[in-house]
């Protein structure tokens, strides 16, 4: 462990709870997703820094129950929190099928485009590499009386100033009948 320890905002916050590491290893996101909060900080020495204000999500949205980072930059990394890279950072919100990418400087994020939107627990996996970003989701559900997940991957692009989808890929999976199942 390196440097001071990073303390949630809130007893009930579930800080950490999802973690992402960028800029080859001196950019950190830690979500609060209990507070609907992403935090961002800058390896400074031994001490870790939070980079701008939080990112604040709708209250109750899961905001940050997933996260990714993507350096513009990575070539260009140095150890001060001042000189650090623009990253790239997706939020996912899976309790409203919501994601936001931003674009985050040393003092603020911006929202990049318009929020993303999917169908189930859509924002539940994210994987954002500069100007593309594959995004999952799932949700269960009982149809008759079998467990049920129907799922969705969108990958998108940014081009011409908007999140442009390039292809989805929808999946229904079935498992045993609810009879059949340890739980009951």
């Amino acid at each position: 462990l390196s440097g001071d320890a990073i303390n949630g905002v809130s007893s009930v916050s579930r800080s950490g709870y999802v973690v992402a590491l960028g800029g080859n290893g001196t950019i950190l996101a830690v979500a609060d997703p209990g507070a609907a909060i992403v935090r961002l900080f800058d390896k400074d020495g031994a001490k870790w820094m939070q980079r701008g204000p939080s990112i604040q999500g709708r209250s109750g949205s899961h905001f940050g129950s997933a996260i990714s980072l993507s350096s513009n930059e990575s070539n260009n990394i140095t150890h001060n929190p001042h000189t650090s890279p623009t990253v790239i950072s997706a939020v996912g919100a899976p309790k409203i099928g919501l994601v936001r990418v931003f674009t985050c400087s040393t003092d603020e994020c911006i929202q990049k485009g318009d929020d993303i939107r999917g169908s189930g627990r859509f924002g539940n996996g994210i994987s954002v590499d500069g100007d593309n970003i594959a995004i999952g989701g799932a949700a269960r559900e009982t149809v008759s009386e079998r467990i049920v997940t129907n799922g969705e991957v969108k990958v998108l692009t940014w081009s011409n100033n908007k999140w442009e989808e390039r292809g989805t890929v929808n999946f229904t999976t079935s498992s045993r009948k609810l009879s059949d199942s340890p739980d009951q």
